[in-house]
């Protein structure tokens, strides 16, 4: 994060998604944290092979096609921390100044809002969201030192043993959730009964 402009080849792997690597230009300006979420999916969609970009420093998320040509943005936003293409289309964007995660529609519509209402209390500063139908969502809250896990709008599950700034979390295959554990240094891959299943350390 904290990226300066210049040139970066980014490598990323994601349930669901065709493993990719592509190179990325952060642009002269304002230096920007950058989260790269790649839209190949293994079940093909019109937008496949572009990128999705999370611009920081200019507030809005843009996806980008294989020539670099921008084909679409949304740019209502305050501090994005992150965001994801779901199967549906939608994208999801973490807001973490506002503490909300928000639901978007390929035209730009906001479909719906977490951390708004009555959840608002759940979250300090989500950092990370991941989800692949829209249905189940993993929100990492880096300022709640917590992850939780919500089911058609309504939180179903959380951890937070042990936490320390947390960065990211992403489902697994199995079922289970791999957690970035930035302030331990650490990788903890956790199950749904809250066990530390697999962990790397720094």
């Amino acid at each position: 994060e904290g990226l300066l402009p210049g040139t970066y080849t980014v490598s990323y792997l994601k349930t669901g998604y065709a493993g990719i690597k592509k190179t990325i230009k952060v642009a002269n300006g304002v230096p920007t944290n950058i989260e790269t979420i790649f839209l190949k999916r293994q079940a093909g969609i019109s937008t496949s092979g572009n990128m999705l970009v999370s611009l920081s420093g200019q507030k809005r998320v843009v996806e980008i096609d294989a020539t670099g040509k921008i084909v679409w943005s949304y740019t209502n936003l305050g501090s994005i921390e992150n965001s994801s293409r779901i199967n549906t289309g939608d994208t999801l964007i973490t807001d973490g100044s506002a503490s909300k995660v928000i639901q978007v529609s390929s035209t730009g519509s906001l479909i719906k809002s977490l951390g708004s209402g009555l959840v608002l209390s759940a979250f300090k500063y989500p950092s990370w969201v991941d989800s692949v139908d829209g249905n189940n969502v993993l929100i990492t809250d880096n300022g709640a030192n917590k992850v939780f896990e919500f089911t058609t709008g309504k939180q179903t599950w959380s951890y937070s043993t042990a936490l320390l700034r947390p960065r990211s979390s992403v489902y697994v295959k199995n079922g289970n959730v791999l957690i970035a554990d930035t302030g331990n240094k650490r990788v903890v891959e956790v199950n749904k009964q809250g066990q530390v299943v697999w962990s790397f350390d720094q």
